[in-house]
């Protein structure tokens, strides 16, 4: 009985392409065939060109946020770019959408809210700039406070002749456009704020 167990023995490795060896202690391998290799070398390759591609995505992505960021942070943004400016957030978001749920959709979403939170921030705004020696303050309209500052400096020029000097400038106040309530004219036009910006007012 023990002889024929033996013998099914060395059959089954002789099958399986192992050796066997009476009295020896031997450790029992097997070899690995090529396609098995080949299989696994194509694995390799496959996931090292993915993470690769994945890399160079992230890499574009932190460039166009670093482009985008730039874009809303430019002093020289006037309201009438907002609308410019909420396109190119959106263009962003719809180029990368796809890697939300790869290894680095956590980080992007991080870098988004980045620039979500600078976007939401750049509202029409009323910037009150108040100097020394005068009852009125310079008003400028803006949608940051680097945009406010960068066109009070390009317009201090045409105020000296009234009084106003850059080095008397003592406090600046900052505020909501209320609807109904604010008012303005441009190019001989009347204009009111609403929940939709300036409108033309016809009821002056």
């Amino acid at each position: 009985m023990m002889l024929r167990s033996l013998k099914r023995l060395q059959n089954i490795l002789l099958r399986t392409n192992l050796t066997y060896k009476k009295g020896v202690a031997t450790t029992i391998t097997t070899p690995v065939n090529n396609t098995t290799i080949i299989k696994v070398a194509r694995q390799r390759f496959g996931q090292d060109k993915f993470m690769e591609s994945l890399e160079e995505t992230y890499r574009l992505f932190l460039a166009d946020q670093e482009y985008i960021c730039n874009a809303l942070k430019n002093e020289r943004n006037l309201p009438k770019d907002l609308p410019a400016l909420i396109n190119l957030v959106d263009l962003l978001i719809i180029k990368y959408q796809h890697l939300e749920k790869s290894p680095v959709g956590d980080v992007l979403k991080i870098h988004l809210k980045i620039v979500d939170d600078l976007l939401k921030d750049m509202t029409i705004k009323f910037y009150k700039y108040y100097f020394d020696g005068q009852e009125k303050p310079v008003i400028i309209e803006a949608i940051s406070k680097q945009s406010a500052n960068y066109a009070l400096e390009q317009i201090m020029p045409t105020l000296s002749d009234k009084g106003y000097f850059l080095q008397d400038l003592k406090d600046m106040k900052v505020e909501q456009p209320l609807v109904g309530v604010n008012k303005k004219q441009f190019k001989g036009k009347n204009y009111v704020w609403s929940v939709d910006g300036w409108i033309e007012d016809n009821n002056i």
